[in-house]
């Protein structure tokens, strides 16, 4: 299987699944809840903002990286970029500005170690080395074929536990009393991010309505992030653009309701309960649940890491495989185009070694 055909040609239920598990990291699982569980109902602009904002900047730039991506044959954001703008200087100096997401994939390996210390009490340096090797095994095993395939499955797990947390924080699930009594907990535990907060005076990011427009503005180019902005060209065709769209508006709705377990967290756990924010879902997990199920969620939650980290190492190993070897290299080397190919391929498995033993 040749590395273009690891990367076309998947319908648009599916490339959404694997957009909106990309989009929705370890941030969204546990960082977000965490904050909603540290400083209350404020917080729940980032989820609510950064979705939208997303989705908004797709309707924008969809269309266009998958017309011309077709048209130039493109495989990765800088290579797109670099081909539409006819210029190499811009396309290497984005291939080098990409590489720096590797500090990304840092995070998801945190937030990982995280769930498994929390769930199974495992060491934290070896819970790093479970999730490096996990992924270095199917990533090296199947490329960008094995990344749109986990993540397909990952991101509708993902839908699950987010619409789970949904209808437990509806229902109140673990809280004495209904759910008014929930509010008023949440309010008794976090007077200054109670339910009636919209601002947190003073924050740097929820102070003011100001601020909170910074975080919709930021994330307006999300989608052109290397590893979300190549999945458009993995649509089979362009008339299933309008499907996707949909599909991911649907996906990036549901998906930010994990927040809510941190308020949820709040009034189950307790502000007094000696844990970190970013073990609020875990614990929650575990305190409403029976073991098996909570065990079953924190997998699916483990899904969102995974599936950032696996698109952000195949991401990083096309640049180096596609931007760096076949566009800058290949040229200028006197070399079959068989073995162009060949060594493409054997680049692109390989560095995914390279990439994890940097981090």
């Amino acid at each position: 299987m040749t590395l273009q055909q690891h990367v076309l040609g998947y319908g648009p239920f599916a490339v959404a699944l694997v957009i909106a598990a990309g989009i929705s990291s370890g941030s969204t699982f546990m960082g977000m809840p965490g904050l909603s569980y540290d400083i209350g109902t404020p917080s729940l602009w980032y989820p609510l903002l950064y979705s939208i904002a997303t989705v908004i900047g797709m309707l924008f730039v969809a269309k266009v990286i998958k017309k011309y991506g077709d048209k130039f044959g493109t495989r990765t954001i800088p290579e797109f970029i670099g081909e539409r703008c006819k210029s190499d200087i811009l396309r290497i100096a984005l291939t080098i500005i990409s590489i720096l997401l590797i500090f990304y994939v840092v995070s998801q390996f945190v937030a990982a170690a995280t769930m498994f210390q929390t769930m199974m009490g495992v060491n934290y340096e070896t819970d790093i080395i479970i999730t490096a090797v996990v992924l270095a095994t199917y990533v090296f095993m199947g490329g960008s074929h094995s990344d749109i395939m986990t993540d397909a499955i990952q991101g509708f797990l993902m839908v699950i536990v987010a619409l789970v947390v949904f209808f437990c924080f509806i229902g109140s699930v673990g809280v004495d009393g209904g759910f008014g009594d929930m509010l008023a907990t949440i309010e008794n535990e976090n007077p200054e991010g109670g339910i009636n907060q919209l601002f947190l005076p003073g924050d740097n990011t929820y102070g003011a309505f100001w601020l909170v427009a910074l975080l919709f503005i930021a994330h307006l180019l999300f989608a052109v992030l290397p590893h979300l902005g190549n999945k458009f060209m993995a649509v089979k065709s362009g008339r299933d653009l309008k499907k996707l769209i949909m599909y991911c508006t649907i996906f990036a709705t549901i998906l930010p309701l994990m927040a809510l377990g941190g308020l949820l967290g709040l009034a189950v756990v307790g502000s007094d309960a000696g844990i970190s924010p970013d073990q609020n879902v875990p614990v929650l997990f575990s305190e409403i649940f029976p073991p098996v199920v909570a065990a079953f969620f924190a997998v699916a939650v483990l899904s969102a890491v995974m599936s950032t980290s696996d698109g952000l190492i195949v991401s990083l190993t096309q640049l180096l495989a596609n931007d760096l070897y076949r566009k800058t290299f290949v040229p200028k080397m006197s070399i079959t185009k068989e073995k162009a190919e060949r060594n493409e391929l054997l680049i692109s498995r390989y560095s995914t070694f390279v990439v994890l033993l940097l981090l």
